[in-house]
């Protein structure tokens, strides 16, 4: 895979994952939300990762 895409993918992911925290939290559903932001920590290791 492409190296550019994969970076435009995890930035995605991480949109992604940051938004549907943020409205499960809302929501009080918080080990769901504590799981989206373990995988928030995940996908930023990821990308720092990446970029090295």
């Amino acid at each position: 895979m492409d190296p550019r895409r994969l970076h435009m993918f995890l930035w995605l992911r991480l949109v992604v994952l940051v938004v549907f925290c943020g409205y499960v939290a809302y929501e009080g559903m918080t080990i769901v939300a504590v799981l989206a932001a373990l995988l928030i920590v995940l996908t930023i290791w990821q990308l720092i990762m990446a970029y090295r």
